[in-house]
C-alpha cells in the first residue's frame, strides 16, 4: 500500500572517512510545492542532484531538507577560485561593452556562487 500523506518526517545518518552527516526532511501539507534545502558551505554541488530527486517524488506540499556535517579531525578552510574569479571578471568585460557598470566590490566578488570554495584542511 502506497502511502499519499504530505506530511512526515524523517532522519538518517551516515559516516565516511573523517566526515559524519545527519539529513533531516521534514514535509507539510500545501495545494504546491515549497521545496527549502539547507546544505553546509561545500556541499552546494548537492543541490541541483537533490532538487532533481525530489521533484521526480514529491509535487506537492511544503518540504524542507537539512543537512549538517560534521568532520572527525581537522577543519575545512576556505580557497580562493581563481578560475572561477577570472570567468566573473571576464563576464563583468563582456558586460561592460554593452553597458554602463559600476565597478564590483571586493565582497560582491567574492559573494558570486564558486568563488569561495571550502577544503579540507
Amino acid at each position: 500500500m502506497a502511502i499519499k500523506s504530505m506530511t512526515g518526517f524523517a532522519r538518517a545518518d551516515g559516516a565516511a572517512g573523517q566526515l559524519s552527516w545527519h539529513w533531516e526532511l521534514r514535509s507539510v501539507n500545501g495545494r504546491s510545492l515549497d521545496f527549502r534545502l539547507r546544505v553546509p558551505p561545500g556541499f552546494e554541488g548537492l543541490e541541483s542532484r537533490i532538487r532533481e530527486a525530489m521533484a521526480k517524488r514529491i509535487t506537492r506540499g511544503s518540504v524542507t531538507v537539512n543537512l549538517s556535517v560534521k568532520r572527525a579531525h581537522g577543519q575545512a578552510q576556505i580557497r580562493l577560485n581563481e578560475t572561477a574569479l577570472k570567468q566573473v571578471l571576464a563576464a563583468l568585460q563582456l558586460l561592460k561593452t554593452n553597458v554602463e557598470v559600476a565597478p564590483p566590490s571586493p565582497e560582491g566578488l567574492l559573494s558570486v556562487k564558486g568563488v569561495l570554495e571550502w577544503v579540507e584542511g
